[in-house]
């Protein structure tokens, strides 16, 4: 597998980890930087008949299938009201309801929104009523210039505020969770290897239910009420924070993919 690494994206810690994983392995890989807003590289790189895994922005990934690279970029099905029709209460918001931007309606004065696909269109974050409606006028201000990602007809995920104790990402390939990370502790950023047992049997028995590719990250809450998934997201432009690198390499060769 010939690997493309975001440099722009990555901070320099993560990017030289990866790169001595894949160069301890003898993988050949490839540094480039993605030019904002026109999902070009630099330098510009052509990648034929071999297999390639990218690394970095949902942009790469656009650049991905722009150039037909397989496996390219997996975020095949990462769309959240299909999810939570799989998992279904199994999710931290299993009660989120999905709309178009423009048709979001009052239900909570605070609220957690996110778009409802993988495409990174804004981050999710709590607002207030309030903030959501300068938020949505602003996107209506500006959704007919060139180059805006984000417009009234993009669906978006809106759900009620719920208690977080600890939050854990897992890999998974094949159907099998590769590696794990607590990522937070309440609402401060602290990763660690530190994962309890159960979450991450919890982990590697809903990947059993349903999964939405060969390669993608589920984040996982820790809750008063137990063990829920957050969300599902691409492994090919998920945080690493304490997971193990190496076996997120080896994951990824043993995948077996044409070419041709």
């Amino acid at each position: 597998m010939h690997w493309v690494l975001q440099q722009n994206l990555l901070n320099e810690q993560t990017l030289a980890e990866l790169q001595n994983q894949l160069a301890k392995r003898q993988i050949p890989f490839t540094t480039v930087k993605l030019i904002p807003f026109l999902n070009a590289l630099s330098p510009d790189i052509q990648i034929d008949d071999k297999a390639v895994f990218t690394y970095g922005s949902t942009g790469l990934g656009h650049v991905s299938k722009l150039k037909n690279w397989r496996p390219g970029y997996f975020d095949d099905n990462l769309d959240y009201p299909l999810y939570q029709k799989y998992f279904d209460k199994e999710m931290l918001n299993s009660d989120a309801v999905s709309s178009p931007m423009g048709d979001v309606e009052k239900k909570w004065e605070r609220f957690f929104l996110r778009p409802a696909s993988d495409s990174k269109q804004f981050a999710g974050e709590v607002m207030t009523w309030e903030h959501f409606e300068d938020f949505r006028n602003g996107v209506r201000l500006v959704e007919e210039d060139d180059g805006v990602t984000l417009t009234l007809k993009d669906v978006v995920v809106m759900a009620p505020c719920k208690e977080i104790l600890a939050e854990y990402r897992f890999f998974v390939f094949d159907g099998e969770v590769v590696t794990g990370s607590r990522y937070k502790i309440g609402d401060r950023v602290q990763s660690s290897t530190e994962v309890p047992s159960d979450i991450y049997y919890y982990a590697s028995q809903q990947v059993v239910r349903w999964q939405p590719n060969r390669a993608f990250a589920i984040d996982i809450a820790q809750t008063n009420q137990g063990p829920k998934i957050i969300e599902l997201n691409s492994a090919n432009s998920a945080g690493f924070y304490a997971c193990d690198i190496g076996k997120i390499v080896e994951a990824v060769e043993r995948l077996e993919f044409s070419v041709g």
